[in-house]
């Protein structure tokens, strides 16, 4: 009965929106108002606001005043309890940052023709004294139906400035694809 009950809510509901005021709408207002005793004798009015695991975590209660074993929850300023301990003064700033990329270029790498049947690996590589932040590739044919299928687009294992595309040809003709890496300059 318990998994019935929101079914039985949401009908009862749909007949109401459906019929407001007319005598069949009136009945189903009459049956809403009996459902609340029922769901009190079930048991759902003790048990709604509060999922049975959401006052324990392996076991330990959470609590605003904590004592040793008790997880300290947030109090409403959004601050752990004064009963955990002082909070000390902050700290120094640290030492400033680096500056980050101020350019962002795409590189192409070099095409790579892929025979039927065959894999082809493409690579495509940042210039000195720019890091690569991504990459990609891309089969260019201009018609669109010759199938590859892009087995792997990764940096470059051998190579931290560089990036790598795998795409296996299984179409009936000959395909070039070129890798893309995203490179970024300070």
């Amino acid at each position: 009965m318990r998994q019935r009950l929101p079914l039985i809510l949401s009908a009862t509901a749909l007949l109401v929106s459906l019929f407001g005021a007319t005598p069949l709408g009136n009945a189903a207002e009459q049956a809403i108002r009996k459902v609340p005793p029922f769901a009190t004798k079930a048991g759902y009015a003790n048990k709604a606001g509060v999922a049975v695991n959401a006052t324990k975590l392996n076991g330990h209660k959470s609590s605003a005043n904590p004592v040793a074993g008790n997880i300290p929850v947030l109090g409403s300023d959004g601050k752990l309890p004064a009963s955990i301990g002082a909070v000390g003064s902050p700290g120094p700033p640290g030492p400033k940052g680096a500056n980050g990329a101020t350019n962002v270029v795409v590189r192409a790498g070099t095409p790579v023709s892929v025979p039927i049947g065959a894999n082809g690996d493409a690579f495509a590589e940042c210039m000195p004294g720019e890091h690569l932040t991504g990459g990609g590739g891309e089969t260019t044919n201009a018609d669109p139906s010759t199938l590859g299928v892009m087995v792997a687009s990764e940096p470059n294992p051998n190579n931290a400035s560089s990036w790598f595309i795998r795409i296996s040809n299984f179409s009936s003709d000959p395909l070039t694809i070129q890798a893309r890496a995203v490179c970024a300059s300070p």
